[in-house]
C-alpha cells in the first residue's frame, strides 16, 4: 500500500482500527528507522552529521582514549576548559574486540563542594546524546543561535558533580567498529555502561565513596533501572570498583509498556486531543499492542505502538498526529519544537569545539542504528528489576503534567501494578501540594511519598522536565536527594 493511501486510511477513521495498525505494523517494518521516543533528541536536531570537512579546513585535535593509562594521565589528557569551567571529557573503551567506545563529560560542582553527590544523566532514544541534557535541559551550558556559549542561571552542576554518557554504544559521539558492538537488550546497555562507570571512577577516584544517582528521561526508564540494577549486582560481589549508590530518578520514563500504553486513550481524551470516536480508536489499538506483549511479539508490538502514536519508523505521521495537528506529544502547548533544540549539534560540529572537548574527527551520531540494533527491548518491561531496586535505594518516578507520550497517567498505572513491600503504602499515600517557596502562589507540583518511593508530578511541564521548568526539576531533584522533603 503506498504511503499516501495508508495516510488517507487513517484520516477517514475507517471501521476497523484493528486492520489499521495491522497494515501500518506490516509497512512500518519496511521503512527507514528514525527510533522510538527520540523526540528529545532527533525530532528536535539533525543528528549524524559529518565532521569530515570542518576537520579537513581547521584542526579538531585527537581523540582522547583514556582506557590503559594510567590514572593521572587520563586526567590530564581529558581535561577540557569549556566556557570558562573546568571539565573532563573523553573515551573508555567497553569492548576491545569490537572497537567500542563511549564517550563521557564529567563536570564537578560549580560550588567546589568535592563530597557533593555525583549525578549520572542518560538521555532517552535510544539513541539520543546525553549531550542534549546537557546544552538544552539540565548542564551549565547552553548554546544560543550564533553558536555562542551560554551560561544556564539554573542547573544541576550548580551543586552537584555530574557525568554525561553517550549511552548504549552508537549514541553521539560513542560508537563502535562492528554490528555486534551494538546493544541488543537492556543487559548489553548495562555491561557497557557499567564498564565505562568502573572505568570513570579509576581515573577520577576521589570521587568513588561519594553519593552516586542514576537520572535519565524518556527511554532512560529503560537505561536507569538496567545500570542501578547491574551496579546492584556488582557491588554485591566484589571485591572491585564499589560504587556508592543512593538511588536512581527517572522523568517521564518508558519503564512497563504493558501497563502504559493502555493509558493512551484516557490520557488523549481527557487532555482534549482525541474525542469520543478517537479515543475508542486509540483503545482498541491499544489492546492489539497489548497483546502482541503478551504473546511475546515485541518487535509487533512495537511496529503497531509506532504506528499508533510514536511515529518514528512508519515514514507518514501515527494516527495521533493524523489527529491533533501537532507532531509534538512531548508538550500539548506546542505543536513542534522550539528552534534551540537545534543549535548544539551545531556547535559540537565546529572544528574548535571537537579539540577542546577531545572528539577529534568522530561523526556525532543520530542514533538511528542503536534503535534498530535494540528495537526489540522497546516494548519488554524493566518492571521485574524494581522491587530489588526499591528494596535498597530511593527511587524518584516525575512526571511533566502536559506530557502525552509518557505522561503522569502513563507512570500511575505503572507505579500501582507494582508489586512490591511498600505497596499498600503507596496506594494509601496522600497527594502533597509542593512549593518552592510556602509563600509562592504558583504551585510547583504534586508528590507522594511511601518509603523508599517518590512520585511527583511537575506543572506547566512536558517530557523534558528540566527544559520547561528548570526551577522546579531542580528543586524537585535537589529536596529527594538531600531529604527535606516537600
Amino acid at each position: 500500500m503506498k504511503k499516501s493511501a495508508i495516510c488517507n486510511f487513517l484520516a477517514g477513521k475507517m471501521r476497523s482500527s484493528v486492520a489499521v495498525l495491522v497494515i501500518l505494523a506490516l509497512y512500518s517494518s519496511s521503512v527507514a528507522a528514525v527510533g522510538p521516543l527520540a523526540g528529545e533528541v532527533r525530532k528536535f536536531e539533525s543528528l549524524g552529521l559529518t565532521s569530515a570537512e570542518a576537520c579537513k579546513i581547521a584542526d579538531c585535535g585527537e581523540a582522547a582514549f583514556l582506557s590503559g593509562l594510567p590514572a593521572e594521565e587520563a586526567k590530564a589528557r581529558s581535561k577540557a576548559v569549556i566556557g570558562g569551567r573546568t571539565s573532563y571529557s573523553g573515551f573508555f573503551t567497553t569492548n576491545e574486540e569490537f572497537n567500542s567506545n563511549m564517550f563521557f563529560w564529567f563536570f564537578p560542582s560549580a560550588d567546589g563542594n568535592k563530597d557533593a553527590p555525583v549525578l549520572l544523566w542518560l538521555q532517552g532514544g535510544p539513541g539520543g546524546s546525553s549531550l542534549f541534557g546537557l546544552f538544552v535541559e539540565n548542564g551549565p551550558l547552553g548554546v544560543n543561535k550564533e553558536l555562542k556559549l551560554t551560561d544556564r542561571a539554573v542547573n544541576w552542576n550548580s551543586k552537584y558533580h555530574v557525568l554525561y554518557i553517550d549511552n548504549p554504544v552508537g549514541t553521539g559521539f560513542s560508537f563502535t567498529d562492528s554490528d555486534e558492538g551494538y546493544a541488543k537488550y537492556e543487559t548489553d546497555v548495562a555491561r557497557d555502561l557499567y564498564s565505562a562507570l568502573t572505568q570513570f571512577f579509576f581515573v577520577f577516584s576521589e570521587y568513588q565513596g561519594n553519593d552516586f544517582y542514576v537520572t535519565g528521561e524518556s527511554y532512560a526508564g529503560h537505561y536507569v533501572p538496567a545500570i542501578s540494577y547491574k551496579i546492584h549486582e556488582e557491588n554485591q560481589k566484589g571485591p572491585g570498583v564499589f560504587i556508592n549508590l543512593k538511588g536512581l530518578g527517572i522523568g517521564d520514563g518508558w519503564c512497563d509498556p504493558e501497563t502504559m500504553v493502555p493509558q493512551y486513550a484516557d490520557i488523549m481524551f481527557n487532555m482534549g486531543l482525541a474525542d469520543e470516536n478517537e479515543a475508542e480508536f486509540i483503545r482498541t489499538g491499544s489492546e492489539e499492542i497489548v497483546g502482541a506483549m503478551q504473546t511475546g511479539d515485541y518487535l509487533k508490538a512495537f511496529h503497531l505502538w509506532d504506528a499508533l502514536v510514536n511515529g518514528d519508523q512508519t515514514g507518514f505521521p501515527p494516527y495521533f498526529t493524523n489527529i491533533t495537528g501537532s507532531s509534538n506529544y512531548f508538550n500539548i502547548l506546542r505543536s513542534d519544537s522550539p528552534p534551540e533544540f537545534v543549535y548544539y549539534g551545531q556547535y559540537l560540529e565546529l572544528a574548535e569545539t571537537r579539540k577542546n572537548i577531545h572528539v577529534g574527527n568522530i561523526t556525532y551520531g543520530g542514533g538511528d542504528k542503536v534503535e534498530k540494533m535494540i528495537e526489540d527491548d522497546v516494548m519488554r518491561s524493566m518492571k521485574p528489576l524494581f522491587p530489588t531496586l526499591l528494596a535498597n535505594y530511593k527511587v524518584l518516578i516525575y512526571s511533566g503534567q502536559l506530557d502525552v507520550i509518557i505522561g503522569a497517567t502513563l507512570s500511575e498505572a505503572f507505579l500501582k501494578s507494582l508489586e512490591w513491600d511498600g505497596r499498600d503504602k503507596y496506594l494509601a499515600a496522600q497527594k502533597q501540594v509542593w512549593k518552592i517557596n510556602p509563600k509562592d502562589v504558583e504551585v510547583a507540583g504534586f508528590v507522594r511519598e511511601a518509603g523508599p518511593l517518590t512520585q511527583a508530578i511537575v506543572r506547566g511541564a512536558g517530557h523534558l522536565v528540566p527544559y520547561d521548568q528548570p526551577d522546579r526539576g531542580f528543586d524537585l531533584l535537589d529536596r529527594w536527594i538531600t531529604g527535606r522533603g516537600y
